[in-house]
């Protein structure tokens, strides 16, 4: 009797991995989040940076995130209308995203030419994703690496 018990229990908890398995996932991974869309993205110089990155401390954009599967691709468009170029791209892990990129602003009467270099990660929230960014800011002469600048970014 004791031998069929265990021989049952057995059975099931085989039964029971292969049901929940699937090849492509982990039964316990988190599905990513759909994030895709129109955002408002402030990159904020950390206040470890000197005084000459004043002006350039925040910079805000209009942002695009493409999501393709939990691939990321965002684009950034000044929100002064600067012309801007370059782009972030990485992942979305569960609700984490981690994107590495450039963005450079180049300059235009009365300012100064603005690039920030780096990775941003972070919770991805309902309509906010509040990540780190670590990486080199740089606003005319002045530039400022560290690892706690900020990237918000707010959904539109």
């Amino acid at each position: 009797m004791m031998r069929s018990v265990r021989a049952i229990a057995v059975c099931m908890v085989i039964l029971g991995m292969t049901a929940c398995s699937d090849d492509d996932e982990s039964p316990t991974s988190p599905r990513s989040a759909g994030i895709g869309g129109e955002y408002r993205l402030a990159i904020q110089a950390a206040s470890s940076c000197g005084t000459e990155l004043d002006v350039g401390r925040e910079v805000q954009f209009n942002a695009t995130i493409t999501q393709s599967g939990d691939d990321l691709t965002i684009a950034l468009v000044s929100e002064q209308g600067f012309p801007t170029e370059g782009q972030f791209e990485g992942t979305l892990d569960g609700s984490v995203m981690s994107v590495e990129g450039t963005v450079h602003v180049a300059p235009s009467e009365g300012t100064r030419d603005y690039e920030a270099s780096g990775e941003i990660l972070g919770p991805v929230g309902a309509d906010i994703i509040q990540g780190l960014f670590e990486g080199t800011i740089r606003y005319g002469d002045a530039t400022c690496s560290a690892r706690e600048h900020r990237a918000n970014f707010v959904r539109e």
